[in-house]
């Protein structure tokens, strides 16, 4: 069996890397009679609701995914009520309403029936295929919604904590939108700022909402103040093909994040804002005007550069502070945001970055880097009598979808890269281009055989958690004793992403306790699905000392060497 995964990630001498004293949960206390009463019921409803969608879980029917998933989430909110209950107090009345809508969803589930139905308003659950946790979002609808016609979508980024306050859907019309438009608020796994995991959630959550609702694609916009600006700010910049216009009030780029950080800081991928409005609202006094005003420089170079692009609004309010914006201000800019609509072919397509997890948008996507420690930029145009022009930056090869939606009906158009001469490319589907010295044409594969950095497979190491299911793997050979590897795993999830309900310092993210495996029982599906996390030391991992041997850098039992330097485990514990 060739060992042939994403992501092998070796944690050598994992005590080394966590703290021996990370903080574990809080112990359970004892619960008055009539709240442990509650809370047992509430429990064994949970228990009972997810063993009867064991047998539907694997069901096609719309409707019944959506009860499954709704099941799982109100069960999950049930069964989590005791374990957070220290910072979360449970409340009797949520434990019935959650409860309610268990056994709503049980229903529906058995029955076909669509859960939601009717509703102006509500939950709907679905499950994480990196780590199986349960992700929500609310979502609200017009009084009016007619699935036949088509709605703009407005995204409101949340940071909720662990907690939904909703029980099973209601025809309520004060839970309505207050226009024909649809509102959905992700869920972005707690309070991280859309990144990592958070980041992936946000999208698999709208996607889910779009599986149901009738959405005009081309006015999706997402925007909020403070955090929400910056989670907007984000998500359009390394996804602009899914947003028509942001919005963000008195917020920066990188709230929380690491300012400079090419995957996580907008300001750095400002071109990718070329079909992608921007509405920032700031005043001079507050902490990010200056950052938002060298945003707005750049997209007004950029909009100046390429006339009819880069649409942006900078309205900046005298008096304003944090979260504080003169109501005519806003109104003005929100009316500007809800009437932009996006073009899903757009003749012109820009787009930086700084890894290939973010590899490009619209119909023109960077595949490889010459150098993996710069930025690679790709902008392509579709000119007048049907020739296109590109010019890549940092890219060996790249690849654009010749869509009829883009070029017509021609059979072939005359691609020019980095204003070399023009060759011949094929329409009507991707097309993927490659360089040989100095020129460029046509390929038929889109990466150059043997080990290379793609998308999905670029690193920073964050990556392996970005996509496919994470399974942690637990060695069992030399006298390993299964508990303590198990805690080598617990240790260093909760050093990761803090305590699964998201609370901690403000950057827990939530999440559950991810699939885990002895090294023995990892099979061959394992390794062609999953991103495997190998625990060490080598000497205990038989998954690690397979693949050792041909990794570029030596590891041992408490040390690793990397181009001829050696750096020691235990030397480098974190202290308290």
């Amino acid at each position: 069996m060739k060992l042939s995964v994403r992501f092998a990630v070796a944690f050598v001498q994992v005590l080394a890397l966590v703290s021996p004293e990370a903080e574990a949960p809080a112990q359970e206390k004892a619960l008055p009679a009539a709240l442990e009463r509650a809370m047992a019921e509430a429990e064994k409803t949970a228990d009972d609701g997810l063993k009867a969608i064991q047998t539907l879980e694997k069901s096609d029917d719309l409707r019944v995914q959506a009860a499954v998933n709704g099941t799982r989430l109100f069960a999950q909110m049930c069964r989590e009520a005791r374990v957070y209950h220290d910072k979360n107090p449970a409340d009797p009345n949520l434990l019935k309403e959650w409860k309610e809508g268990v056994e709503h969803f049980v229903a529906c589930a058995r029955s076909g029936k669509d859960a939601y139905e009717g509703c102006s308003g509500g939950v709907r659950g679905l499950v994480s295929p990196i780590d199986g946790h349960v992700l929500s979002y609310s979502f609200s609808l017009p009084t009016s919604y007619d699935p036949k016609k088509k709605y703009p979508l407005r995204v409101i980024p949340s940071q909720a904590k662990w907690r939904v306050i909703y029980n099973k859907p209601r025809v309520n019309p004060n839970d309505a939108s207050r226009g024909e438009y649809l509102v959905v608020s992700p869920d972005c796994r707690g309070r991280n700022v859309c990144s990592g995991m958070g980041e992936v959630a946000a999208i698999q959550c709208i996607d889910d909402f779009m599986k149901y609702y009738a959405v005009d694609r081309t006015q999706v916009t997402i925007g909020g103040s403070s955090i929400g600006g910056s989670v907007a700010f984000r998500l359009a910049a390394f996804h602009p093909d899914r947003f028509s216009a942001i919005h963000a009030l008195t917020s920066g780029p990188a709230v929380l994040l690491s300012a400079g950080n090419g995957r996580v800081d907008a300001n750095l991928v400002v071109d990718n804002f070329c079909n992608t409005a921007a509405c920032i609202f700031d005043a001079p006094g507050e902490v990010w005007f200056k950052t938002n005003r060298e945003f707005c420089d750049r997209m007004a170079v950029l909009g100046k550069k390429h006339p009819g692009y880069f649409p942006l609004l900078e309205l900046t309010d005298p008096k304003g502070a944090h979260n504080k914006i003169e109501e005519p201000l806003v109104a003005r800019g929100m009316d500007w945001v809800y009437k932009y609509r996006s073009d899903p072919w757009p003749k012109l397509v820009v787009y930086k970055t700084y890894n290939l997890r973010y590899d490009g948008a619209y119909w023109a996507h960077l595949d490889t880097m010459d150098r993996a420690d710069a930025p690679a930029r790709i902008e392509a145009e579709l000119q007048e009598g049907g020739r296109i022009r590109v010019a890549v930056e940092n890219c060996g090869r790249f690849h654009l979808n010749l869509a009829r939606e883009l070029v017509g009906e021609a059979k072939n158009v005359r691609v020019s890269v980095n204003g070399g001469e023009a060759f011949d490319a094929s329409t009507g589907n991707v097309v993927y281009f490659a360089r040989t010295g100095a020129t460029w044409d046509v390929s038929r594969e889109r990466y150059p055989k043997g080990l290379v950095k793609r998308h999905g497979l670029s690193g920073p190491i964050c990556d392996a958690f970005m996509e496919h299911p994470v399974l942690m793997v637990h060695g069992t050979q030399d006298g390993a004793d299964r508990q303590k590897e198990l805690k080598k795993v617990d240790d260093a999830i909760f050093h990761l992403w803090g305590p699964g309900n998201g609370t901690i310092a403000e950057t827990g993210t939530q999440h559950s306790a991810f699939e885990r495996k002895a090294d023995a029982e990892v099979g061959a599906d394992d390794i062609a699905r999953k991103n495997l996390v190998l625990f060490g030391p080598v000497s205990r991992n038989k998954l690690l000392q397979r693949i050792v041997p041909s990794l570029p850098i030596k590891i041992g039992d408490d040390s690793a060497e990397i181009a001829g330097k050696t750096y020691s485990g235990r030397p480098h514990q974190r202290r308290r």
